[in-house]
């Protein structure tokens, strides 16, 4: 399920530029792994992998040769 969230909300941001989207996955996958690691209630453990499947899934918008090369 968070494989197709990820998916869906990264295709409405795939005109976006690498630049622009790295930070945006660097601090999904940084707030998720907090949640994981500053508790130990499983539900808050289950939303912050959640979270951090958002950022760090496949699928997440950023492919190899999404360069300046014109397509």
């Amino acid at each position: 399920m968070r494989t197709a969230a990820g998916c869906l909300a990264f295709a409405q941001l795939s005109s976006k530029t690498p630049h622009v989207l790295l930070p945006v996955e660097f601090l999904l996958a940084a707030a998720g792994l907090a949640l994981v690691f500053t508790t130990q209630k499983p539900v808050v453990i289950t939303v912050g992998a959640v979270v951090a499947g958002l950022g760090t899934g496949p699928g997440n918008g950023l492919r190899a040769d999404s360069g300046s090369r014109p397509a």
